[in-house]
């Protein structure tokens, strides 16, 4: 166990630390050969402000599943930071950690097959259980896990204060009564950049009373689930740049309930061939919401329902409800249409055949295309951006050339990206670029020699790099033009 010197601004989570002190580096390994035989064991000999290191693995058995931590502040980390490689496993019977802090930090660990027998309506979680304090979830995976009533992989509780921070989560073949892979009550915090999908019940929720602490679900990507994708009872919550595609439920896809101040507001997200009984967004009782820049088309279900009698019925901004089964602009939200820069026409998708719901250069949903012109509406209408055409592309001469490439995996394809340049031996130099659907430059994957036969390889973004959802183009060239040209999908969700 090493003694390492942590300053304030390198620590990844809130706590206050003295820039003098030293804290531990602990190592455990999944075959008990690290500083401590189990994760249990390390917890308890760690001191606070403490980092535990796992070693790639999967941990099971005693002393690595139901384990608590209480009273200190920790930190534990998988050391490749591969949520794949490095695998909590409940084989179905246990849950993996219970905290009521001051502070966690969890970062690049795998959580499977966790399970909890939910006999009490103040605790919940299949994976993660918390009770106060300062928590941060980064890189994570959670799939199948199962809790009988609330929190299928997380369950925060608090009615006192805390904050839970999940960020670039994965959450798959999780299961649950209510908030199949998040449920917290009367906690503020946010989730930021998560996948869900596949998930079996109401996906998020987040309960709270009127005037509790703040959230925000933003970023996210919910696909594929059943249930309710996420539902907000009461508090200032904020739903923004959140895709929901192909989810079904009996009831919403996302529910809004409030009462008092503070608003509950939802901005910029996209809702594309989802099913729902009683409507897309569902709106109870809210005070003063801010709904803006939404966009709901080609759904199985009314795009917006009202609660009966609802006093005064939230209004839409800049919002485009188009193509939905049982109706767009209906009900309450009927005098809607035209006002405060609504309308309804088909947003233009790139691809929604191949899952791909970037705009068209011509869609109504960009600013410069707006039905009224007078309305800018101050940003794009939806969460996702311009995506095609192919604009700029066709700009560079081309050549006949029997060189050529291909991808070296399916198309549409997540990163990396594989390929394959094929030269019959005619050139000797090339450059394989990436562009856009609009013609920018996003990489250079090969520049130089190019041997007779076949040269393979893979590309994928720096980390502090990203390369969003969309169409993208390979171009192969030789002397500064065109040889060649594959289309390709990219699916970085």
């Amino acid at each position: 166990m090493r003694r390492l010197p942590i300053s304030v601004s390198s620590c990844a989570f809130a706590m206050a630390l003295s820039v003098s002190s030293a804290f531990a580096a602990i190592h455990v390994a999944a075959d008990g050969s690290g500083d401590y035989p189990t994760i249990q064991a390390a917890i308890v000999a760690a001191a606070d402000g403490d980092s535990i290191f796992l070693g790639d693995g999967t941990y099971r058995g005693a002393g690595n599943r139901q384990l608590e931590i209480s009273g200190k502040a920790l930190s534990i980390l998988s050391q490749s930071d591969d949520p794949t490689t490095c695998v909590f496993d409940g084989e179905d019977q246990w849950r993996f950690l219970t905290t009521d802090g001051p502070s966690t930090h969890l970062q690049g660990i795998g959580f499977r097959n966790g399970y909890f027998l939910d006999e009490d309506v103040l605790d919940g979680g299949g994976a993660l259980s918390y009770r106060g304090g300062v928590h941060t979830v980064v890189g994570c995976e959670f799939i199948d896990n199962y809790c009988t009533e609330n929190g299928g992989a997380i369950y925060i509780l608090e009615q006192a204060g805390g904050v839970v921070d999940v960020s670039f989560c994965t959450f798959s073949g999780n299961e649950a009564s209510s908030g199949s892979a998040y449920f917290s009550q009367y906690m503020r915090g946010s989730v930021d950049g998560c996948r869900f999908e596949n998930n079996i019940g109401g996906v998020i929720a987040h309960l709270g009373s009127s005037g509790s602490r703040n959230g925000s679900i933003r970023r996210c990507t919910f696909a594929n689930n059943t249930g309710i994708a996420a539902f907000v009872g009461g508090g200032e919550v904020r739903v923004e740049e959140c895709v929901f595609v192909g989810n079904q439920s009996a009831q919403w896809t996302l529910g809004l309930a409030g009462g008092s101040e503070p608003p509950v507001a939802v901005r910029d997200c996209t809702f594309v061939q989802n099913s729902a009984e009683r409507g897309i967004i569902s709106m109870s009782y809210l005070a003063n919401p801010t709904l803006e820049r939404i966009l709901i088309a080609f759904n199985d279900a009314y795009a917006v329902r009202y609660a009966p009698n609802e006093p005064e019925p939230a209004i839409l901004h800049c919002s485009d409800l188009h193509g939905n089964t049982d109706g767009d602009w209906t009900g309450p939200a009927a005098d809607q249409l035209g006002q405060f820069g609504n309308f309804s026409a088909d947003p233009i998708f790139c691809a929604p055949d191949d899952g791909i719901f970037t705009l068209d250069a011509s869609s109504p949903c960009l600013p410069q295309n707006h039905p009224d012109g007078a309305w800018t509406c101050d940003g794009i209408v939806g969460a996702e951006p311009v995506g095609c055409p192919t604009t700029g592309l066709e700009q560079t001469p081309r050549l006949e050339s029997p060189s050529a490439f291909s991808l070296g995996g399916p198309n549409p394809t997540r990163l990396p990206i594989r390929y394959s340049i094929q030269n019959d031996g005619s050139i000797t130099d090339v450059e394989l670029q990436l562009f856009d659907a609009a013609g920018r430059l996003h990489a250079t994957l090969w520049r130089g020699a190019c041997n007779p036969g076949e040269l393979e390889g893979t590309w994928a973004p720096e980390k502090e790099q990203s390369l969003p959802t969309g169409i993208y183009y390979l171009e192969l060239r030789r002397s500064g033009n065109v040889a060649a040209s594959r289309k390709v999908v990219v699916l970085s969700r």
